[in-house]
């Protein structure tokens, strides 16, 4: 019977001390991922240097209910910029040492920014099976530092595939053009040990606003692309991922020697915006 008691609590001490060293562990990568998460997304992911989908920005705010068609009205406009947004600098943590006056001046900046942002896609709209092309996305705006583009097929938040889901193989890795006009290499160069760069998502560096004399930049991603061997109608969109905040003194803090949105990492001050879908027929 004691050789049974001291099992138990041989067995129970032990249950104990690998329950505590697994909290410490998972309380560990919690707080060295939160540094280096603080350190990303506000500042554009970083470490996403692959293919992604907008269902991914989960903190962003939808510029329009028209990319969640798919379900409830009432489910679609609690991820609209009014409701995800700016009822956050209403009565979030993050925002309360706001005044109300204040929180009313960074919210009418954030919607000078909204309404200078903008996105097309440039590309032909017949070409013949198999045939090389190129697509061009032009972007505006964004409060910077960066802002991101991906390629999908079709407009909708959380049902739109990379590109290359419906047959159009992407040829080589995008080419990317800074507010100054210049090609930049520093995204393309973030591939691991010279893995193929053809991928559908691309961050361009170097993008501010200036809210005082209302300029707001402009980039271009373009890509290679090859057409499906299908015959058929096919579509595609481009979507855009910018931040807000940051164009105003009001919604900027300083952490970690960084620039960040007032809100914090898990603030909805980004935003997913795609442009126009376009129709292409393969022949």
């Amino acid at each position: 019977m004691r050789i049974q008691l001291l099992i138990h609590s041989r067995k129970e001490e032990m249950m104990k001390r690998t329950m505590r060293l697994s909290l410490m562990g998972l309380l560990g990568w919690f707080f060295a991922g939160s540094v280096s998460l603080t350190h990303a997304y506000p500042n554009g992911p970083l470490w996403y240097v692959t293919d992604i989908g907008p269902y991914c920005a989960g903190c962003h705010a939808s510029t329009s209910t028209k990319q969640i068609p798919e379900h409830p009205k009432e489910f679609a406009e609690q991820w609209t910029i009014e409701k995800k947004h700016f009822a956050d600098i209403q009565k979030a943590q993050a925002y309360q040492d706001l005044s109300p006056d204040q929180k009313d001046q960074l919210i009418a900046a954030i919607k000078e920014v909204d309404a200078h942002a903008a996105i097309t896609l440039d590309a032909p709209s017949s070409v013949k099976a198999g045939q090389q092309f190129a697509v061009t996305v032009t972007t505006q705006g964004g409060a910077g530092p960066v802002i991101g583009v991906a390629l999908v097929d079709n407009d909708l938040r959380f049902q739109s595939r990379p590109i290359a889901s419906t047959g159009f193989l992407i040829k080589a890795p995008p080419k990317i053009f800074g507010p100054d006009g210049k090609q930049q290499k520093k995204w393309n160069e973030m591939r691991y040990n010279k893995l193929d760069g053809n991928i559908n998502f691309a961050i361009v560096f170097g993008v501010g606003a200036d809210l005082k004399n209302k300029t707001f930049d402009s980039t271009k991603v373009q890509w290679t692309l090859r057409a499906p061997v299908d015959p058929g109608t096919y579509t595609m969109a481009a979507v855009f991922f910018y931040g807000t905040e940051k164009a105003s003194p009001l919604g900027t803090v300083e952490q970690l020697g960084r620039k960040m949105p007032k809100g914090g990492f898990l603030a909805h001050s980004g935003r997913i915006m795609f442009s126009k879908v376009h129709t292409i027929t393969v022949r």
